[in-house]
């Protein structure tokens, strides 16, 4: 598990250093806290309303006040690190997100494994939601249009 944990961050670090026709995403990620999935330069990162840290409010806000968070993965002591890849259109709405439950680790003393599965859709469930219904972002622009992106946010477990 601790693997697969370590493998999943050196993967998210690479995929920062490979991004952004050579600009560095290490910056990108500080910056604006999301990661880029594709390689296309932008002269206008997307951006959040309020930046960075009104991101990871909002995402650790929804996700902490969820009914599922204090059900159970608090209670459970789930802990590790959520990957969520999302599409961003010329206006700025995000879709199609997609939750990597990879680098999570669920404590068995705490879980019953046969109820692993059942948790790991509920997050699933919850996180989709929760960045459909995110705000509208400052779409990344290219040649002075709004331009589609790809992008990548962490969520850390534990929050609290």
């Amino acid at each position: 598990m601790i693997l697969r944990f370590i493998v999943s961050v050196s993967v998210l670090l690479l995929s920062c250093v490979v991004t952004c026709n050579g600009q560095n995403s290490h910056k990108s990620f500080k910056e604006h806290g999301y990661l880029l999935r594709d390689s296309t330069y932008f002269e206008k990162y997307p951006e959040y309303p309020g930046g960075i840290k009104k991101l990871r409010i909002y995402t650790h806000a929804e996700f902490v006040n969820s009914r599922l968070y204090r059900r159970t993965i608090y209670k459970t002591k789930t802990k590790g690190v959520i990957l969520v890849s999302y599409d961003l259109d010329s206006a700025g709405v995000v879709s199609n997100p997609i939750v990597d439950l990879d680098a999570v680790s669920f404590d068995p003393k705490k879980t019953d494994m046969s109820q692993i599965e059942n948790l790991k859709k509920e997050i699933i469930n919850e996180l989709e939601k929760i960045f459909r219904n995110m705000p509208q972002w400052l779409p990344a622009r290219i040649g002075g249009k709004n331009v589609p992106a790809k992008l990548v946010s962490p969520i850390l477990l534990p929050v609290w």
